[in-house]
């Protein structure tokens, strides 16, 4: 598991912890690698919080770990183990590579969206995407862009924004992987609805209209109106 990967997926959901109330948001958290052995590499996380007063140091570490854990799985990774298994066929791969169509079509499978399609819809789904990577800060769209595709957040995690009354952009909500957006102007043709920012360095996949048109998707839930 390349180590900027493994950074990348355990600061989003350290940085998606820190939205509860309690830990202290102008902080930006870090990763590290602490060290390495038979057993794997160890990380380690650093934040602050406001211990007792609005959060226990348990409670944030509950927190903290639990949003990692979600976007571990989400971005196929498995947590080292002792190595004692043993195979008498080829060993299978224990980490999905996005390069692989096989392993992206494992990662879409895990998306709601995408949850009813046929094995052949999700492998023309995953042949037609587009992986694009962003840093911190960057902006995957703005408001009053036409908008003729879709994101899917793999890793990561993303900030949504809107006006306020002064016409200043606020954040409203965030996107996990296990939140992935969509846009209503996928389908209408309307110009983008909000901003999206990206909270921490992401990887995602854009994926077009005439992709979903050629499906027939059903758009159930919108995140974007």
């Amino acid at each position: 598991m390349p180590s900027d990967k493994a950074k990348r997926v355990i600061l989003a959901g350290v940085v998606e912890a820190m939205e509860r109330d309690g830990f202290i948001k102008d902080k930006f958290p870090q990763v590290f690698v602490e060290k390495t052995s038979e057993l794997g590499v160890t990380y380690k996380v650093r934040y602050w919080i406001i211990p007792w007063k609005r959060i226990s140091p348990s409670q944030a570490m509950d927190e903290v770990n639990s949003k990692v854990l979600k976007h571990i799985w989400h971005a196929g990774i498995t947590l080292a183990y002792p190595k004692e298994d043993i195979y008498y066929e080829r060993m299978p791969r224990r980490q999905l590579d996005d390069d692989l169509a096989e392993d992206r079509v494992t990662l879409i499978s895990k998306i709601d969206l995408f949850s009813n399609l046929k094995r052949d819809e999700m492998e023309s789904i995953s042949n037609n995407m587009r992986k694009k990577s962003y840093k911190r800060s960057e902006m995957i769209v703005n408001i009053g862009e036409e908008g003729n595709s879709m994101f899917i957040l793999i890793e990561g995690l993303l900030d949504v924004l809107v006006h306020d009354h002064n016409k200043e952009l606020i954040k409203v909500s965030q996107i996990t992987p296990s939140n992935h957006f969509r846009e209503m102007s996928l389908l209408t043709g309307e110009v983008r609805s909000a901003t999206i920012r990206v909270a921490v360095d992401s990887v995602v996949y854009e994926i077009s209209k005439d992709c979903f048109n050629d499906l027939r998707l059903e758009f159930r839930h919108f995140y974007m109106q």
